[in-house]
């Protein structure tokens, strides 16, 4: 799991010692993640912070929450990095042009169950071509 947020502009924050530096987003939430990480991002896609900086705000797919269990499991699981696809069909959102996972981010909780509505890839699951957005690494 790792954050995403350095292809983002980078903030400028002023300190109490009065130094005044611009840092990457995801280590400025960081600095407060139980009131950040649920802040909307300042960016063109507006979702929540912890959707671009998962590992900072402990949101990364497939990391347990619960107490793991005693018993063996007998699936193996190969992790790898978890990425989006970026050449995924675009969609046409509020008289502008997105791609389909950054379509997708803006309402994760109900796209990613649906399919691709266009392109090349038309009828295939989102959350197949959106793991990262949808969390289904």
């Amino acid at each position: 799991c790792v954050d995403d947020g350095q292809h983002m502009e980078k903030l400028p924050t002023l300190y109490p010692n009065g130094t005044y530096v611009f840092i990457d987003i995801c280590d400025w939430v960081g600095e407060d993640p139980q009131k950040r990480c649920d802040a909307i991002c300042p960016c063109a896609v507006k979702v929540a912070l912890k959707h671009h900086c998962r590992k900072t705000c402990s949101n990364c797919p497939g990391v347990p929450i619960e107490t793991p269990s005693t018993t063996p499991s007998t699936e193996l699981q190969l992790f790898t990095d978890c990425k989006d696809r970026r050449d995924v069909s675009k969609v046409y959102s509020n008289g502008g042009l997105l791609g389909l996972c950054e379509w997708t981010a803006l309402n994760p909780d109900d796209r990613c169950k649906e399919k691709c509505p266009c392109g090349e890839d038309f009828g295939k699951p989102i959350s197949d071509l959106c793991p990262n957005t949808c969390g289904t690494c």
